[in-house]
């Protein structure tokens, strides 16, 4: 079965040495590293597959497994040269260049492990919110279980039965993994590109090596939301495209080119490394991602109490599901 590349070979080799070696950092600990070769890193086997049997039996004649691979080899075709020219600080204008890089970031932004661990996550807090809103079905459905098994089934009993299934520890829903490939790409396409779109791309620029790379290599910034920041809501959208350059969309500028600082370049790597689900990278020759310092959990969606409006007849809660 081919391999799949999460992060497109040309960008890892940015951040490589002449051997196309690059050191990847556990995101877990990121005091150890070890080398490894552009043609490893972030690469997995048949992650973009989807074979004929995954789809509805009107649609199986004549498909490709590989369709989608195809298409993200294509989006990396376009963007590649675009990236270049950014790299020698030549920023885009032509509409063809600008679609090319907003699509190559939007598809970053979605195509990896990261994505696929935020749909789980929400799609696990939909489900317990859907059945823990039918209290008095839940209750009676978990009664007849408890007792078709023999045992306990008080209210205490009940209770205890509902939190196990359905609590925060409880069971978690796994989405197929081509339906992930399939609202990955609806999303990047449809919804985060046209929003790409209508920021202005500009770039810091820094003097010395200090930029990293991840299998999660595009973070969103805005002030005071913390981990709480996709695409929709940034103020600024980052990604780095080598060891002295990060693309920035934002709101219009007067400076399309902005020389970095370390206070910038600390704020590009600790979104970098945090949004990673396994490796952080950097050139072997660099010491940078063993200096971030970040939160020892990785980003989680939680259920979140926004508002309580209550009646001497009835009680309302105004929740949301939020990345902390």
């Amino acid at each position: 079965m081919p391999h799949h590349h999460l992060v497109p070979q040309f960008l890892l080799r940015n951040f490589a040495n002449k051997r196309d070696e690059l050191r990847a950092r556990a995101r877990d600990d990121l005091t150890s590293g070890h080398l490894t070769s552009v043609n490893r890193a972030c690469n997995e086997i048949g992650f973009y597959r989807i074979n004929a049997d995954d789809l509805e039996p009107w649609a199986r004649d004549g498909h490709d497994p590989e369709q989608v691979e195809k298409l993200f080899s294509a989006l990396e075709s376009g963007a590649a040269a675009v990236v270049a020219q950014l790299i020698e600080s030549e920023i885009p204008h032509t509409e063809q260049d600008l679609l090319h890089l907003a699509l190559f970031v939007a598809v970053q932004s979605t195509r990896g492990w990261q994505f696929r661990d935020d749909m789980n996550q929400v799609a696990t807090l939909h489900m317990r919110a859907e059945m823990q809103a039918r209290a008095e079905e839940l209750a009676g459905s978990a009664r007849a279980f408890l007792r078709h098994r023999g045992e306990p089934a008080g209210p205490q009993d009940v209770a205890a039965f509902i939190e196990r299934a359905y609590g925060e520890d409880g069971p978690r829903l796994v989405t197929p993994d081509p339906v992930l490939v399939q609202a990955s790409l609806g999303l990047a396409l449809h919804k985060l590109t046209p929003m790409l779109l209508a920021r202005t791309p500009r770039l810091y620029v820094f003097e010395e090596p200090a930029l990293v790379l991840s299998d999660a290599p595009v973070g969103s910034w805005a002030p005071g939301e913390g981990r709480a920041v996709g695409i929709g809501n940034a103020d600024l959208v980052f990604m780095p495209l080598s060891r002295t350059v990060a693309l920035v969309y934002g709101r219009e500028t007067g400076k399309p080119i902005r020389s970095g600082t370390r206070l910038r370049a600390r704020q590009i790597n600790e979104l970098i490394a945090d949004g990673a689900t396994r490796w952080v990278y950097e050139h072997p020759d660099d010491d940078l991602v063993s200096k971030i310092e970040l939160p020892a959990e990785r980003p989680k969606w939680i259920p979140e109490l926004l508002s309580v409006r209550e009646t001497p007849k009835e009680r309302r809660e105004l929740w949301q599901h939020v990345r902390r």
